[in-house]
């Protein structure tokens, strides 16, 4: 193991500027081991990947995930966060692949991706004309918590489909429970959003539907309130499969069941313009799985 920053990692992946804007106190010190056969590498995930199909059967199981073992609290962040991050050992970033010894490495690398999506809109909007922010499949609120202390600026809105999650946002974020909405997407008549002028935003959350992110896309884009959205998702549209890595991510989407066709979806949405869409390459030991896509209302 070799003791390297952050920073020397993400620099695969992110631009000078982006790097540039990310605070030092995201990019920490970890101990990591390069992966130096890709092929080895994924060879062995692939024969030892999950297989659980996502869909609106896994949600008794999400709701009792929430409630309990699915949380675990990172001393690093000083926060609750999904109990993935603690097991999860590794982290791509475009080509390559780092073993991380103690864990969260992936997620402090999302914290970097996440920040500089929404700063990327608004420098994109300088008239940035949304007053909030929701959080569309928030879970325990992890990603709220981050996002409050580095944009205080919005007003913070979640929404999952499970109430043990609203408990938890309402909990660790500090958000009245009646900003924190009971939104399934594979249920329309469920979908609920802020009263003022707010930006949707998911992060791995779209990924559980599969091909049934129509609806729910087409009612934030209908919605007069919605004026942008940031998406980090699977997104196997902006996948290289000539590449190891990316192969087989496209590969596991499809065991998994998850999301397919965000990216046409979106495009061909005439009431938005799409201003950023980039295939980062971060992801984990399964899934290279944190692609952007963000949009705009056309004014």
């Amino acid at each position: 193991m070799a003791q390297v920053k952050l920073k020397e990692i993400l620099r695969l992946a992110f631009s000078k500027h982006e790097m540039e804007s990310i605070a030092s106190d995201l990019l920490l010190d970890c101990e990591v081991e390069k992966v130096l056969n890709i092929e080895d590498f994924v060879s062995e995930v692939s024969a030892h990947e999950v297989r659980t199909r996502s869909g609106p059967h896994r949600k008794k199981e999400w709701e009792e995930g929430w409630a309990g073992t699915g949380t675990i609290f990172d001393d690093t962040l000083s926060e609750e966060v999904p109990y993935y991050f603690s097991t999860s050992r590794y982290l791509r970033v475009k080509s390559e692949v780092y073993l991380d010894r103690a864990g969260f490495l992936e997620l402090h690398a999302l914290r970097c991706l996440q920040k500089i999506s929404f700063l990327f809109l608004a420098k994109h909007e300088k008239d940035l004309s949304a007053e909030a922010v929701c959080e569309y499949g928030a879970g325990i609120g992890s990603n709220i918590k981050f996002l409050q202390n580095q944009f205080p600026g919005f007003r913070f809105y979640g929404a999952d489909w499970v109430e043990s999650a609203r408990r938890r946002i309402n909990i660790n974020c500090g958000i009245p429970m009646d900003r924190i909405y009971k939104v399934n997407f594979f249920d329309s008549y469920t979908f609920q959003s802020p009263g003022e002028n707010f930006i949707a935003f998911t992060n791995a959350a779209l990924e559980q539907c599969g091909n049934q992110a129509k609806s729910f896309l087409h009612y934030l884009v209908s919605n007069k309130r919605c004026l942008y959205g940031i998406h980090i998702e699977p997104v196997i549209e902006l996948m290289d499969t000539s590449e190891p890595l990316d192969r087989q991510s496209a590969s596991y989407i499809e065991n998994r069941g998850y999301l397919k066709g965000l990216l046409p979806t979106l495009a061909a949405l005439p009431e938005i313009e799409i201003i950023k869409v980039r295939n980062y390459g971060i992801g984990s030991k399964y899934l290279s799985g944190y692609q952007v896509i963000i949009w705009q209302k056309i004014k």
